[in-house]
């Protein structure tokens, strides 16, 4: 099997695990495991993005950092199922922060640095990828919309982006975007990235009358743009970091890279459709 084939064949799995997850997340019994799920993703990434930091001989608090990337995001859940606990996920910010601070007290060297690289997991990788709770949980029972179709919305029009442009940049790219960062990327695949992201959108847009999801023509565009446009900032602002740490793949999972490889366009376009559903809400 060529490496081409392992990446499709592994990246549809992959996909389709996704896709499985999202539909059944607004069943009251799989709640809790959606939720624990997404804690362990965005753990590992983490986790990964410690592994960058420590090849540059940087010492972030993995166990404070880690800990406080898995509850942060469950603390989210509980935050979407309870309203009472609006307040809970910046209490577990605030006590990982105060944590950060108080190992620094008694021992560790260079406290600036690695403070900061550890409160960087919550900020790159946590606190955007938890928004997919905050989405999904966005609408009350006997609401129009469901948070799952917005989800399946943000995945098709991210993943589409990163496919199209791989496709059409192996196909049609002569121009680099960005040598430093990424070889292999360019503005034929990025101009590519945004025509299928767009499309994606599009299609989500022709199909709203017939699922609970609503999207007007001026949305769909403005926000398959962003989306897509994002995507692949997101991709590129990973690029940096591996990088600056000289490391090719955040992991060694055949095929995929790492479990950060797979997000890092996600960490970017998650909040925006979070942040998109708060504004129509507010305006509606």
């Amino acid at each position: 099997m060529s490496n081409l084939q392992h990446r499709l064949l592994l990246g549809s799995m992959t996909t389709l695990f996704a896709i499985l997850l999202l539909w059944f997340s607004p069943y009251l019994f799989f709640r809790p495991i959606f939720a624990l799920i997404l804690a362990a993703f965005v753990t590992l990434a983490a986790a990964e993005l410690f592994h960058l930091a420590k090849s540059k001989n940087y010492q972030p608090l993995t166990k404070i950092g880690l800990t406080g990337c898995f509850l942060y995001t469950l603390s989210v859940y509980v935050s979407t199922q309870y309203g009472q606990a609006q307040i809970l996920p910046y209490i577990v910010l605030i006590l990982i922060v105060w944590m950060c601070f108080f190992y620094f007290f008694k021992t560790g060297d260079k406290p600036l640095l690695n403070i900061s690289i550890t409160l960087l997991a919550l900020m790159y990788v946590a606190i955007p990828l938890a928004s997919w709770l905050n989405i999904a949980y966005f609408f009350p029972e006997n609401s129009p919309q469901e948070g799952r179709w917005w989800l399946l919305y943000l995945l098709a029009v991210t993943k589409t982006t990163d496919i199209g442009a791989y496709f059409v940049g192996s196909i049609l790219g002569k121009h680099k975007m960005a040598p430093y960062l990424s070889p292999k990327k360019s503005n034929e695949g990025a101009v590519g990235g945004l025509c299928c992201g767009l499309g994606a959108s599009f299609t989500f847009y022709w199909i709203s009358a017939h699922i609970p999801f609503q999207i007007t023509l001026f949305q769909c565009l403005t926000l398959g743009i962003l989306l897509s446009t994002l995507g692949q900032i997101g991709d590129l602002a990973e690029s940096l970091l591996k990088r600056d740490a000289d490391i090719k793949n955040s992991n060694q999972i055949p095929g995929l890279g790492g479990i950060l490889d797979m997000l890092d366009s996600l960490v970017f376009t998650s909040p925006i459709v979070y942040i998109f559903l708060e504004i129509q809400s507010a305006s509606s």
